[in-house]
């Protein structure tokens, strides 16, 4: 029985609504995320336990119709293809049992083309890169079994490159640590089975720090929370086993706090208007939280377990095969008629070359999923593999002695020293001699031409006229000038090459200080 603090109805009616609003600016502006906002709206609604509250076969049409030639697919049709919404279509398709309607081979290669040398991935052909993108692409060829089409190991060192020294992650080398860029760093190191690669309770020290008093996450310090955030980092410290190093009933009272009591939907924050990418997270991060009548989540693909237990069966060796693939290596060999399976495999940690951190681990020879080969059924391969069983992992004390922090490299960036420093010094000097003789020799100038405008110009090199005050001047006082003091002109100064600022009254009309001519003293 579900939470009844949890709108289940109220939800479910909000999702089946969304693509009504055909006729709201805010729906067209927005469609840029439209496949996504599919994918987003589908997930949720079969954790809920809905799985046909939308229609199949139009969901099915509006995303194969937005495939290109080139294998990806784009947000919306007629857009341009890019990983992200690729790997939403795949989502999408899986969970309606649907890849057979695809050419999955050219979804496999488009995605494989965007690798970089670096082990990077572009979003798409105008080379934006980050962490994103490398657990998108791990993501979408994990789900089609194609995760050999790419070079494994130089993406793992990618991301490795974005472990920072708190043990959290950035989206790029370099990045603050994010809760976003944990989750992808995390969830990409999962599907390689490369999470013994980090210092699993450092980062997950980092990740619960990010709960706040009202039992909200935020993705970095200083920041509100977010219900998006009940996912990163939640699902983060899933992968790494620590979900319970923060308070499980206080994030949940903080997401059951953001619905809609009304409309349903959850928003970012208690009060603020609901999306549907915030739905999903907050019925995901419920699932998380164990909540009852809810479907159990994947935390590392964000999708309904039961559908990914449903793409994996009869994968089992391939998936024992990925498990493996760290400590144990070995190559695989099958019958002509694709019904039979031998493998033959070594335990590394017994070769002396291994103890001695010589990589000793090369490519897994693996034939394609067997649900690709005609005639061949799950019964069949499930019989196979008992034939001939697949080694089980075997972790020995060296294997346990290699699990090592990844510590970035720190540079310090320093000026090249001259080669003759006493040389380039007074070089150094001699130009700011110039420099500096140049700038008065300008100031004079811009003096001089100031001065000939304000005095006028009849006289071709006119010298200052300072003003003295005279006090006790005669016929100028009087009742109503008493007090007043009288400006008198001094003759001009004949002064060797010295310029000198004209002195004007303290006060009255016609002066030169404050703001130009009769202006007020500043």
């Amino acid at each position: 029985m579900t939470d009844p603090r949890f709108l289940l109805e109220k939800h479910i009616k909000y999702i089946q609504e969304l693509d009504t609003h055909q006729d709201d600016l805010q729906y067209w502006l927005t469609e840029h995320l439209r496949l996504s906002g599919v994918y987003w709206g589908l997930t949720a609604l079969n954790l809920m336990g809905c799985c046909d509250a939308l229609p199949r076969e139009e969901m099915i049409d509006f995303v194969l119709a937005c495939q290109h030639d080139n294998g990806g697919f784009g947000a919306q049709k007629g857009h341009d293809p890019h990983l992200l919404y690729t790997l939403s279509a795949l989502q999408v398709l899986v969970i309606r049992d649907a890849l057979d309607r695809i050419d999955t081979e050219k979804s496999v290669q488009y995605i494989a083309s965007l690798q970089l040398p670096s082990g990077a991935f572009t979003g798409d052909n105008w080379g934006e890169t980050d962490a994103r993108f490398v657990y998108t692409a791990f993501n979408a060829l994990s789900l089609l079994n194609r995760l050999d089409a790419i070079d494994i190991d130089a993406s793992i060192q990618y991301i490795l490159s974005c472990h920072n020294f708190d043990g959290g992650f950035g989206f790029a080398p370099g990045d603050e640590s994010h809760g976003g860029a944990a989750f992808v760093c995390l969830g990409t190191l999962a599907i390689a089975q490369k999470l013994h690669l980090i210092a699993t309770d450092q980062c997950a020290s980092w990740l619960s720090e990010r709960q706040l008093p009202n039992g909200g996450l935020n993705g970095r310090p200083e920041k509100l929370e977010d219900v998006c955030y009940s996912w990163w980092d939640l699902s983060s410290l899933s992968i790494l086993g620590r979900v319970d190093w923060i308070s499980w009933e206080k994030l949940m009272e903080f997401i059951l706090s953001c619905q809609d009591p009304e409309g349903g939907g959850f928003s970012d924050r208690p009060g603020n208007m609901v999306d549907v990418f915030h739905t999903l997270f907050g019925v995901a991060g419920l699932s998380l939280l164990g909540m009852e009548g809810l479907e159990e989540v994947d935390p590392v693909y964000c999708m309904p377990k039961k559908v990914m237990e449903r793409v994996m069966k009869g994968r089992r060796a391939h998936s024992r095969l990925c498990v493996a693939k760290v400590y144990v290596t070995g190559t695989i060999s099958t019958s002509p008629d694709n019904t039979t399976m031998t493998s033959t495999s070594w335990d590394p940690w017994n070769d002396e070359e291994a103890v001695n951190n010589t990589p000793v681990v090369p490519p897994i020879q693996t034939e394609r999923p067997p649900t690709s080969r005609p005639n061949c059924s799950a019964a069949l391969w499930e019989e196979a593999n008992k034939q001939a069983p697949v080694p089980q992992v075997k972790i020995g004390a060296p294997a346990l002695a290699q699990r090592t922090m990844y510590k970035p490299e720190v540079k310090l960036l320093r000026r090249e020293s001259p080669s003759n420093s006493s040389t380039n010094l007074n070089a150094l000097q001699q130009k700011s001699k110039r420099e500096l003789e140049e700038e008065r020799k300008e100031k004079e100038r811009r003096y001089a031409e100031a001065r000939e405008r304000i005095l006028g110009s009849g006289n071709a090199n006119p010298s200052p006229v300072p003003m003295r005050p005279v006090s006790g001047a005669s016929g100028a006082s009087g009742a109503s000038g008493a007090g007043r003091t009288l400006v008198t002109r001094e003759a001009p100064r004949e002064q060797s090459g010295v310029l000198r600022r004209p002195e004007g009254p303290e006060s009255g009309r016609g002066g030169f200080r404050g703001r130009g001519r009769g202006g007020r003293a500043n």
